[in-house]
């Protein structure tokens, strides 16, 4: 959750804190959580059922659909039309592009010998480095506290919630 949160403090307009957040637990083990951030709404939908395993975010916008693997370290844009020749022909391009980004970027994680965890080696190296250097933070510390407020009042609503639960917190 809190690397969803951090990328609607990163990519809205308005500061997330300014949003009133709702939790909701769906079903033991998934959560759905939003707010309206601004124009911008967010959805973040957690699952630890789902198979297989993935971690991803999907900006849906007037021209395209960018959806972000962050499992596999990956992005594919999808700005196909609307017409009635693309509606059936969309399926097929996607999962060229797909099959193309993908293949790329997993090459390039193999170049790299980057097996898991794509972009967090990078990360590490830009906070030792601003440790080192005296340089700023390459998350600021401003988006950093502004999702850990908002985590902390979604953990306050789902400790809420398990309380007045009939029967109480679950064991």
């Amino acid at each position: 959750l809190p690397h969803a949160l951090s990328f609607a403090a990163r990519h809205c307009v308005r500061p997330i804190t300014d949003a009133t957040w709702r939790c909701d637990r769906t079903a033991p083990g998934e959560l759905v959580v939003g707010a309206s951030v601004g124009e911008t709404r967010v959805t973040v939908r957690l699952s630890l059922r789902g198979r297989p395993p993935m971690n991803a975010i999907r900006f849906v916008a007037e021209r395209g659909t960018i959806t972000l693997d962050l499992f596999n370290g990956f992005a594919v844009i999808d700005r196909t039309g609307t017409s009635r020749v693309m509606k059936p022909l969309r399926p097929w391009f996607a999962a060229v592009r797909l099959a193309r980004v993908s293949m790329t970027a997993l090459a390039g994680r193999a170049l790299r010998r980057e097996t898991a965890y794509p972009g967090l080696r990078e990360l590490v190296r830009r906070f030792h480095a601003a440790a080192a250097t005296g340089a700023p933070s390459p998350i600021p510390l401003a988006e950093i506290g502004a999702v850990a407020r908002v985590w902390d009042d979604l953990r306050t609503q789902l400790h809420s919630a398990r309380e007045a639960a009939p029967g109480g917190p679950a064991r």
